[in-house]
């Protein structure tokens, strides 16, 4: 089961760098794709411990991959040309046409009957194009997609997320100790960055032990820069 996990953050891990996104921005959901029901059952056991591993809101299993990706088959010539012969052209134009349902039936084990001959999922070649706003990364015993759709409230929460490590880091600039309470100091004419801090206020507190938080014209801090958005802080020790 701890294998399966293992390789389900490590195809997830995957798909977050493959798409650029940073660490610290939540994302909706992560989907398992498998036919199998002791992997299925894995996930859903630790589905938190996974969740937490990819900075996902959710994690689901599913075994209908039409839901995520466009299936499409090919002909695999080294195994049916043998055996067709002359009747491989057309088979590879009627395999070409197999509908999403027919594929998904190969998948799972079913055949469908071409020109004669039980077609088998050793005969084709199965190719996944991912639906918009998703992303998959195939592994050798099941897939992951990732919803890559990034909402107003998780674009909200990954700037909080984003400033409690900054405030972390002037923390430890300023050689406090792990335990020392705060005074938290900000201005930005961002509103985003402005409402992330209110929505996200008793978050931040409590993340980097602030005493207060305050919003203010003039701060004798440092500018920093999350994601395109810039904000002003100021640290001292309460």
């Amino acid at each position: 089961a701890m294998a399966s996990v293992r390789e389900v953050v490590r195809l997830g891990r995957n798909l977050r760098k493959r798409e650029g996104h940073r660490v610290r921005q939540p994302l909706s959901r992560l989907t398992v794709i498998t036919r199998d029901p002791s992997v299925a059952d894995a996930v859903t056991t630790h589905a938190s411990l996974i969740s937490d591993e990819l900075n996902v809101k959710e994690v689901t299993v599913s075994s209908e991959e039409t839901a995520f990706v466009h299936l499409s088959a090919k002909a695999n010539y080294r195994k049916l040309g043998p055996v067709l012969g002359s009747r491989m052209t057309h088979a590879a134009t009627a395999i070409a046409g197999l509908s999403g349902d027919q594929i998904e039936e190969l998948l799972a084990g079913g055949s469908t009957e071409l020109f004669g001959q039980q077609i088998t999922l050793d005969e084709i070649l199965v190719e996944r194009t991912p639906v918009e706003g998703t992303i998959v990364e195939t592994g050798p015993k099941f897939a992951c997609a990732l919803d890559t759709t990034i909402t107003r409230e998780l674009k909200l929460e990954g700037l909080a997320r984003e400033i409690v490590s900054k405030v972390q880091n002037m923390r430890r600039q300023a050689g406090l100790q792990v335990s020392d309470r705060i005074q938290l100091t900000w201005q930005a004419a961002d509103d985003d960055v402005a409402v992330a801090l209110d929505q996200y206020r008793d978050y931040i507190i409590s993340e980097v032990l602030a005493s207060e938080l305050i919003r203010s014209s003039e701060v004798d801090g440092s500018d920093v820069e999350i994601d395109g958005h810039t904000i002003r802080l100021d640290v001292v020790k309460a």
